[in-house]
């Protein structure tokens, strides 16, 4: 049994704990396959990450849970909507071709037809999508006029679906949190990725493929945590308050210190008047960049005129790179595979194995070991072929 964690969502060094709690006391477990996307705060990297599972799964069984797990078929969903959507009281049966050599792999839920976050490349070779949250550079090829097949996403995430993009309510099916549904025959759960209202990490456990999980021990990051809010202290001095003439730290909107596209430049006569109005005799202003940063670490940008002052600093809701290593080295993954930036469609790529090197010694080699001896095992031949090569080249 092969278990995939498609880890789509994003966690921020305020949320590590939370999401590896959720994946340890939700499910009692650490995966072993294991997809994760995050984001480097200085550039935008996504990554997927294969580890093996060895362990007693946390999914419910008939055996061990009265509750009856949902299953769903996505084909039947389906051709149920579309019959619905086209007017058509009988559609024609589906039959599926192979799915195409240039479908991004790193999309790809191996051993399935389910793919993640790859709407524009839909077609006739699946009718299982999954949308990890509401952000355009995720949810791109989805419109009103879609008909390509059933999107699986949070409840939130389908609302946005519905309302803001006016997909079609038949082709969006809402799955709940934190509890398995068999799609497929795949059993899937989606795990709160605390990035933005309604986003999601996909757990999937693919049958046919060896693995299993158990529980592992709890890592925190309070102390990083903890340093950061240190920074506005403790007590009444340290909330927000909806009175502004309370606190001299206020959060305003980025067009309020500048604009921000396509390159930050500052408003200093916005500062000023913000100033004079509110009796300070300076103003400094923070700028969180998001994963747009791509200035060298420990090098940030500062904007100063007269008693002004812009600090541009690279924050984001996603991982940056120390927490992304982390991540890493806590789940000691079979493979670290990109899928977001130049050329990631290609996992032998040149920014791939660039990316791959900075997690260099954080991935299970010994795992990776095991499975390429593991292939001879299971075809003796294989290694008979192996041993006449290298006796070849040894002449």
């Amino acid at each position: 049994m092969l278990s995939i964690v498609k880890l789509f969502g994003n966690p921020s060094s305020l949320v590590f704990s939370s999401l590896g709690q959720s994946l340890v006391d939700r499910f009692n477990v650490v995966p072993t396959v294991i997809k994760h996307r995050s984001v480097h705060s200085h550039s935008r990297q996504c990554f997927l990450l294969e580890l093996p599972f060895h362990v007693q799964s946390p999914w419910p069984s008939s055996s061990s849970s009265t509750t009856k797990t949902q299953t769903l078929d996505s084909t039947r969903l389906f051709l149920t909507a579309l019959a619905t959507f086209s007017h058509q009281p009988n559609p024609p049966q589906l039959s599926f071709p192979p799915i195409p050599s240039t479908f991004p792999h790193s999309k790809l839920i191996p051993k399935t037809r389910f793919s993640v976050d790859a709407f524009r490349h839909a077609g006739d070779h699946s009718v299982s999508y999954f949308l990890s949250h509401f952000h355009s550079d995720h949810y791109g090829g989805l419109s009103p006029n879609w008909a390509k097949g059933i999107v699986f996403c949070s409840q939130t995430t389908a609302r946005l679906l519905n309302e803001v993009l006016k997909v079609s309510s038949l082709f969006v099916v809402a799955l709940p949190l934190d509890e398995a549904v068999v799609i497929d025959g795949c059993e899937v759960v989606l795990i709160d990725a605390n990035h933005c209202p309604g986003a999601v990490q996909f757990l999937f456990k693919v049958p046919g493929l060896n693995g299993s999980l158990r529980g592992v021990i709890v890592k925190y990051m309070w102390m990083l945590k903890m340093a950061v809010l240190r920074v506005l202290g403790y007590g009444e001095s340290g909330v927000f308050t909806e009175d502004e003439c309370e606190s001299d730290v206020h959060v305003v909107g980025w067009n309020v210190l500048g604009e921000t596209w396509p390159y930050f430049r500052p408003n200093f006569l916005k500062m000023k008047e913000i100033m004079v109005e509110k009796g300070y005799s300076k103003v400094v202003g923070f700028v969180p960049t998001g994963w747009t940063y791509e200035v060298k670490r420990n090098k940030f940008s500062v904007r100063s005129k007269d008693s002004f002052e812009i600090h541009l600093v690279p924050y984001s809701e996603h991982s940056n790179y120390d927490e992304l290593r982390e991540y890493v080295r806590f789940l000691k993954p079979k493979h670290v595979i990109p899928t977001v930036g130049l050329d990631v469609e290609k996992l032998d790529s040149k920014h791939a194995n660039k990316m791959q090197k900075h997690f260099a010694g954080l991935v299970d080699e010994m795992a990776n070991k095991k499975e390429f001896l593991r292939a001879f095992v299971l075809d003796p031949q294989k290694l008979v072929t192996m041993l006449k090569m290298v006796q070849q080249w040894s002449y």
